[in-house]
């Protein structure tokens, strides 16, 4: 019998791992909004992720992914510059914002969920 708390866990977990990876992915394109012929990355789940025969239902109202999420490297077609890069500075630094925040409320989560197995652990600091 699995503990609810330990699953959702696992699942900030991997969504963690991730926003860490894009993290990698989304700031070489900063790094190469001047290298010519560069084309922008971004880092996605692979399709078999979303698809239902991967979705697991334990209750009436709730889903749970399967375990071995994996995600791969896009390469984007966006219109390039003139020397072949298509690095659009504004976005990329945008995107980079985002996965920070994501990233940050997964922290801010799991921080939580510590806190609430202390709290039982401790008998509700008793």
């Amino acid at each position: 019998m699995s503990i609810g708390i330990f699953n959702e866990m696992r699942s900030v977990e991997s969504s963690l791992n991730y926003h860490l990876d894009r993290q990698g992915v989304l700031a070489s394109n900063v790094t190469n909004a001047d290298t010519p012929n560069y084309r922008p990355k971004d880092l996605v789940f692979n399709e078999s992720l979303t698809s239902a025969s991967n979705l697991i239902q334990t209750m009436e109202g709730h889903v749970q992914g399967s375990e071995n999420v994996s995600y791969e490297v896009l390469t984007s077609n966006e219109p390039q510059n003139l020397d072949g890069n298509g690095v659009r500075l504004e976005k990329a630094m945008a995107q980079l914002a985002g996965n920070t925040i994501r990233y940050n409320q997964g922290i801010e989560l799991t921080r939580k969920q510590l806190g609430l197995l202390r709290y039982a652990a401790t008998a509700g600091g008793r």
